[in-house]
């Protein structure tokens, strides 16, 4: 096995055992427990409308306007977690993607931890204390997510074995309270469809507590309808979803819509809206854009918008030339970030069928392999290992 080989394997078994970590079967909360406290960002109405305002704000990129409710929030909850969770969500969609490698990370992270130690005093006043075990599970859980983004997979699981007790809790809630349909539905969705896309996984499973594949798209879906603080995460997990796993792009494109209907200074979302139009090849929809992504400051987005615009050059325009000089712009900026693996075997993908179109396949084989390398998704496996077989 190669060094890159090696490093593969690392990072799938590193993410199994995150898997494992967040799965293990859990014990029900009491009913009675759980009433006999008032939990006011779940059951107030004015503060749920608040943080609604305000996490309208952080999506939609304005930080000023955030901050202003995040102190009204602070105000009227001056030792709970929830205005410091938001706080460092400012952060990270200010900053989005963010990464441990970014010098905001810092100031992010130890938010975190704020709203973790917010959490345990919650929890100190009882052990199931719901919204100390949400925010508890939202912090480390972004942690976790972090760490394993940047390769630091001893950290990642460091934070997954915390968070576990409080995510396997939220089974439990998903009737009461629907921020925890999030969570819940990504845990019966992965948890069939991880195995099932590595199979040399699946006997390691066998004795954790089945999911449901059906079933957890319908509850990340109610997530998008009925969530307050997890609904946007809710409508773009699913998108990813249908992009990456199910490659249903079609399918994708609603949660989409929505998002940018409701945050258009979004960039993020923009980026995983045209992904959505070109792979269903509504090329005049992904226009306009392809064109905006092209001239963001963020290296990562200029990536997207360059993959995209070799692809429309290619596939709509039929301008071969210019198609390769924009898959060539796309690695040499995904050369220079730690990100954007996905649009980074776009692009080889790319190129690799201009090699094939210009007889060049020993060119176009390198590329395949690589872009095979760097990205699972289900729609870069196909068509690469696709375009292996039809190579003369």
């Amino acid at each position: 096995m190669d060094s890159l080989e090696n490093t593969n394997y690392l990072q799938e078994l590193s993410k199994l055992l995150v898997l494992i970590a967040l799965i293990i079967p859990f014990s029900a909360i009491g009913q009675e427990n759980r009433k006999a406290y008032s939990y006011p960002t779940f059951e107030n109405q004015q503060l749920i409308q608040l943080i609604k305002s305000g996490m309208h704000f952080i999506y939609n990129q304005q930080p000023d306007s955030a901050a202003n409710i995040i102190q009204q929030v602070k105000s009227q909850l001056p030792n709970h977690p929830a205005p410091i969770l938001m706080e460092a969500l400012v952060i990270s969609w200010q900053n989005m993607p963010l990464t441990p490698h970014m010098e905001e990370f810092a100031q992010h992270q130890d938010l975190l931890f704020k709203t973790i130690e917010a959490s345990e005093k919650l929890l100190e006043k009882h052990d199931n204390h719901v919204e100390g075990v949400f925010y508890q599970m939202a912090a480390r859980g972004l942690l976790a997510e972090y760490y394993a983004g940047s390769g630091n997979y001893i950290k990642a699981l460091g934070q997954a074995k915390k968070t576990y007790n409080f995510m396997k809790m939220g089974f439990d809630l998903v009737d009461e309270y629907p921020e925890f349909l999030f969570t819940t539905g990504l845990y019966n969705y992965f948890r069939e469809k991880y195995p099932e896309k590595h199979p040399f996984y699946k006997p390691l499973l066998w004795f954790f507590k089945g999911g449901d594949i059906a079933l957890g798209l319908s509850q990340i879906d109610r997530a998008s309808k009925q969530a307050v603080l997890s609904i946007v995460e809710a409508h773009l997990y699913l998108s990813y979803i249908y992009l990456r796993y199910e490659n249903k792009p079609e399918k994708a494109v609603k949660y989409l819509e929505a998002l940018n209907r409701s945050y258009p200074n979004n960039a993020y979302f923009k980026a995983k809206l045209v992904e959505s139009y070109m792979l269903q090849e509504s090329y005049l929809k992904a226009e306009a854009g392809i064109e905006t992504l092209l001239y963001q400051k963020v290296p990562y987005y200029r990536l997207v918008g360059e993959s995209f615009k070799g692809m429309w050059l290619e596939r709509y325009v039929k301008a071969y030339k210019p198609a390769a000089d924009f898959y060539n712009k796309a690695l040499s900026t995904a050369s220079k970030i730690n990100r954007g693996g996905y649009y980074h075997s776009l692009a080889l993908l790319g190129l690799a069928r201009l090699d094939v179109r210009n007889g060049h396949y020993q060119a176009a084989r390198t590329n395949i392999e690589k872009a095979l390398q760097i990205s699972d998704a289900t729609g870069i496996q196909q068509e690469g290992r696709q375009l292996l077989k039809d190579i003369p």
